[in-house]
């Protein structure tokens, strides 16, 4: 059955000093509702970086209320910028009812990526339904790197018999005012989950690093977890495969492996083929004996174009921990005097270790409350 487009606005507590957007989630392929969870997730963050209380006027599930002082210490442990806050509840502090569990089922967030790739040609069986998301990776107004890219969703639904949910939503405007969107793209997507309670029970977030390479960021299989609800489990896939196992397995699916789209530096092309994530992309298919595979990475890669990243890399970027992966695999393959070998070796000299993680904060409370009251 086709359900019709779904569309909803809701109040947003006015930031201070900051105009408040006029915040808006519509999905088409589900059904979707605002709830205390959804507030929650997509307010939390606002909050904590202007150390205001937070008053709701929806009711979030005991079972998430129950992980948020977790939630609140382990963003504050791992971003100063943030502080623990009070979240106050309605007068009726009751929960919504249980959603019925009849017609619902599991989805991935799904973005063509090798993370999201992998998730769903490894997890087929437990997967009913991938969640497209426009205004996270791609914005509605680049209209035509946006049409290849549900165009290819599209195809994925079919050829994997899924069903395709597209939600669009300026949940990412919002919340990377206050925080970039690294560090707060787990919430952004926990808020989108519980919208779509009436739809799905279960939504995958598909991992980006291995447990050796954990570090502060947005999803993390300690933090992705505790959003959950009772009536929405919010789950971390894939932590212990390492992406080079990644790309081989999405390398066995020759539509899969041309289908990737792994860019988010054009505004236009689906992959560009010279920024860092399609170049070390590039490289994990040489290294794994998969070059020129892909048909949605444009050319090859050289030397020059690996060393000539250097400049644009900040010290301190989470690039490192691909390319210390990447330097490994050469030199696993025997291939350490490889000139793309030599290339990666520069690229990772220019790192540094970041800084080693801070104690929270001490929780201060401002003079004043954000709440659900425009204004």
């Amino acid at each position: 059955m086709t359900l019709p487009p779904s569309h909803l606005t809701f109040r947003v507590p006015l930031p201070l000093n900051r105009p408040a957007l006029n915040l808006y989630a519509s999905a088409e392929g589900a059904e979707i509702e605002t709830n205390g969870n959804a507030d929650l997730a997509c307010h939390l963050i606002p909050a904590m970086a202007q150390r205001l209380p937070l008053l709701l006027d929806r009711t979030p599930d005991p079972e998430l209320m129950a992980g948020l002082p977790r939630i609140m210490n382990r963003l504050a442990m791992w971003f100063p910028k943030l502080a623990p806050i009070e979240v106050e509840l309605p007068a009726d502090p009751s929960p919504p009812p249980l959603q019925p569990g009849a017609g619902r089922g599991t989805g991935l967030f799904f973005t063509g990526g090798v993370d999201s790739m992998y998730t769903l040609l490894t997890r087929m069986k437990d997967i009913h339904a991938l969640v497209f998301v426009t205004g996270f990776d791609i914005r509605p107004d680049q209209t035509d790197l946006l049409k290849a890219t549900l165009d290819m969703a599209h195809e994925a639904a079919g050829r994997y018999n899924k069903h395709l949910i597209v939600v669009e939503t300026n949940i990412r405007d919002y919340l990377e005012t206050h925080l970039g969107w690294g560090k707060c793209h787990g919430a952004a997507l926990a808020a989108v989950a519980h919208m779509l309670r009436p739809s799905l029970n279960r939504l995958m977030i598909s991992a980006s690093h291995t447990p050796d390479q954990l570090i502060p960021w947005g999803t993390h299989p300690e933090l992705d977890p505790l959003w959950s609800g009772r009536d929405m489990a919010i789950t971390h896939e894939g932590l212990d495969i390492p992406r080079l196992d990644k790309v081989r397995r999405i390398a066995d699916d020759p539509w899969a492996l041309d289908h990737l789209r792994i860019c988010w530096s054009s505004d236009r092309a689906y992959n560009c083929g010279t920024c860092p994530k399609c170049i070390r992309t590039l490289l994990a298919l040489d290294v794994t004996g998969r070059k020129g595979a892909c048909r949605s990475l444009p050319g090859g890669v050289t030397p020059e174009a690996v060393t000539g990243l250097i400049p644009s890399l900040p010290p301190h970027s989470t690039e490192r921990l691909h390319f210390n992966e990447l330097r490994e695999a050469y030199a696993n393959a025997g291939r350490s005097d490889d000139p793309l070998a030599r290339a990666i070796q520069q690229v990772c000299r220019h790192f540094h270790e970041p800084e080693s993680e801070q104690s929270p904060p001490p929780l201060h409370v401002g003079p004043a409350r954000i709440n659900m009251e425009d204004g």
